[in-house]
């Protein structure tokens, strides 16, 4: 069933009907001619997906024509499959394997530790955003790649170099489509998963702290050196987990990317996530019950706090609306075609920190063999549960030397002409004369401080 479910995703990506282009009239017959699928018409198949399509239609219908919900559904490639389906479909992601996790970082954990204690008395989350700007937001300061389509359960590889681009963005001053992508498939092929937390590992889930231990002893390639697959391989949610690692570990590349440290922030709790987010991106894990036809808006998480953590995104800020409204910034791995081109924003509740539930299941996508059988979770959509931040993100050349700005650019502005990415020269030109001018300024302060 899951092949023959794998097989009727052809349609384009980005191809979607969003919640103000469904009109009165608007059929499953219209939805096929945007999102061809390959059964035929009239079949058992055909009906079956109709049905399914008809119902996801009226509960759409029903729930934006209700003002009082803050966000939108929407039609896209998956509005004809079910709720399990769609879950199959995008596999599962876990929370930490304590045994395998890399250590906290010591002092990290002191600093928020007194504040930790008293978070259970702290009535509110507004006690915390003093001194803290009401928007953050990676994405418009220019600090993202562009977003991606996951295959099958990788998305804690997705988050993991979505994270680590983030990384060479704020290390070497880079803009969005001028960050070098960094090898998914490298990290699903060679990230040990002996516990199976989170899946059997590759394309079957692992989760961001295995991935990030990983790099951190060996690093990580750039994408066009290991690119996670053809357009055949995702129309058929494919995940060729090739037999890369062997040949890799010990070949010196033209240039790689390596991180100092990570740290695994407390669990469910608000304070370490909220400030972790002033410096970056970071690495977390949802529930994702009700996103499949998020479109646009403040979503607003199931009003119980019990959830089953089994996908791992990218919080990449968090904003206030006009109304005082608090609300989270994610981005998904399920293409721009979905939600808000790629990125779903999430209401933060008054009382987030207290806001907390159970995983009856943590089997289904949080636990690792030998784990326990229920994990306590909170936040919206267990937001709090499991979040990992990276630590100096930076590029090493062939020696394994690590690059300065500098040689950074002048590395980046040599890939064009090899078209590892579709950078535009004339920005690492501008780059470049900025290291020069700095370079020049640099020596006529140490040519005054001589003469004095």
């Amino acid at each position: 069933m899951k092949l023959l479910l794998l097989s009727l995703l052809v349609a384009s990506a980005v191809a979607r009907v969003r919640w103000n282009e469904i009109g009165e009239e608007y059929d499953f017959d219209q939805y096929l001619a945007k999102h061809p699928k390959e059964y035929d018409h009239d079949s058992p198949e055909y009906h079956r997906r109709k049905a399914i399509f008809d119902s996801k239609l009226a509960s759409v219908r029903s729930h934006n024509s209700n003002e009082e919900h803050g966000w939108k559904k929407g039609l896209n490639e998956w509005s004809d499959l079910t709720e399990i389906e769609f879950s199959e479909l995008f596999g599962k992601k876990p929370a930490a394997d304590p045994e395998n996790m890399e250590e906290n970082l010591l002092q990290e954990a002191e600093e928020v530790s007194d504040q930790e204690e008293d978070e259970e008395e702290v009535s509110t989350i507004e006690h915390y955003f003093k001194g803290l700007p009401d928007h953050v937001d990676w994405v418009q300061q220019g600090g993202m790649t562009q977003v991606k389509q996951q295959c099958g359960g990788s998305c804690w590889a997705h988050t993991t170099t979505e994270m680590l681009e983030s990384g060479l963005s704020k290390t070497y001053g880079l803009k969005n489509s001028h960050i070098p992508k960094l090898s998914v498939q490298e990290v699903m092929a060679c990230t040990p998963n002996p516990r199976h937390c989170g899946g059997a590992g590759g394309c079957q889930g692992a989760t961001v702290e295995l991935a990030m231990k990983w790099v951190k002893k060996h690093g990580l390639s750039l994408e066009k050196k290991y690119p996670i697959g053809s357009a055949k391989h995702f129309a058929a949610q494919m995940c060729p987990c090739r037999n890369i690692c062997k040949n890799n570990l010990a070949k010196k590349e033209r240039v790689k990317v390596k991180v100092d440290s990570f740290v695994t922030l407390p669990k469910n709790k608000f304070l370490p996530l909220i400030k972790a987010i002033q410096e970056g991106p970071v690495g977390i894990s949802v529930g994702t019950t009700g996103w499949q036809d998020y479109d646009g808006g403040i979503l607003q998480c199931s009003s119980s706090a019990n959830t089953v953590i089994g996908h791992a995104v990218l919080l990449v800020g968090y904003g206030k609306t006009k109304a005082g409204h608090r609300f989270w910034k994610i981005r998904n791995s399920w293409g721009n075609g979905w939600g808000e081109s790629g990125y779903i924003r999430m209401l933060m509740r008054s009382d987030e920190h207290k806001f907390c539930g159970k995983n009856t299941k943590p089997k289904e996508g949080t636990g690792c063999d030998g784990g326990p059988k229920e994990v306590p979770v909170c936040g919206t959509c267990g937001i709090l549960f499991d979040s990992v931040r990276a630590k100096g993100v930076y590029l090493v050349d062939k020696s394994g030397k690590r690059m300065s700005k500098k040689n950074a650019h002048k590395h980046l502005k040599s890939f064009i002409e090899t078209d590892t990415f579709g950078q535009d020269r004339d920005f690492f030109s501008a780059l470049e004369m900025e290291d020069r001018d700095r370079d020049e300024r640099e020596d006529e302060t140490e040519s005054e401080t001589e003469e004095q």
